[in-house]
């Protein structure tokens, strides 16, 4: 009929690369926005920063589970991604999908969407275990060493996209 079967009302913000869906889940994170925030900086004041991890089923919109004050990310770093029952936010904080459990959390910076490809995110120039946060290590036959998988690009403004064999940017 086109009628809505429910409706999420959020308390701040949700900007649109703050949802993610799968398994019959939807994850969003609604949080104070990124003007509200560069507004009170530029008046002088100090405003109350929330951000909140929540996830809802997909079919009845009944919320399933919450996290408040995870990590508040600039514009450029605002991206929430699922995949293979984690949800990442930012490309710097796992999340179990079914319990909303912290995995792992640390300072990763690419200053571009992690592509996510199997088990594996990679963000230049590393590579991390989506599920561990773990720099991920390929072994290097002339040294006969383990080492990080690593990348480098000289320019550009893109994200990396990629396929099975293959990274583009």
């Amino acid at each position: 009929s086109g009628d809505p079967i429910w409706i999420y009302r959020a308390k701040n913000s949700i900007g649109n690369r703050n949802i993610a869906f799968g398994d019959g889940r939807i994850f969003l994170v609604d949080e104070t926005s990124f003007e509200k925030r560069e507004k009170a900086r530029r008046l002088g004041k100090e405003i109350d920063t929330e951000c909140t991890l929540v996830a809802l089923d997909l079919n009845s919109g009944r919320e399933l589970w919450r996290r408040e004050n995870i990590p508040v990310m600039e514009p450029f770093d605002v991206h929430l991604q699922y995949s293979d029952g984690i949800v990442l936010w930012g490309g710097r904080t796992a999340y179990d999908a079914q319990s909303g459990e912290k995995l792992w959390e640390r300072e990763i910076y690419s200053g571009r969407l992690p592509l996510i490809h199997g088990d594996w995110i990679i963000a230049q120039p590393y590579a991390y275990s989506l599920r561990t946060g773990e720099i991920r290590t390929v072994f290097d036959s002339l040294t006969a060493m383990e080492r990080p998988w690593k990348f480098v690009r000289a320019y550009g403004c893109g994200s990396v996209i990629g396929c099975r064999n293959m990274l583009y940017f």
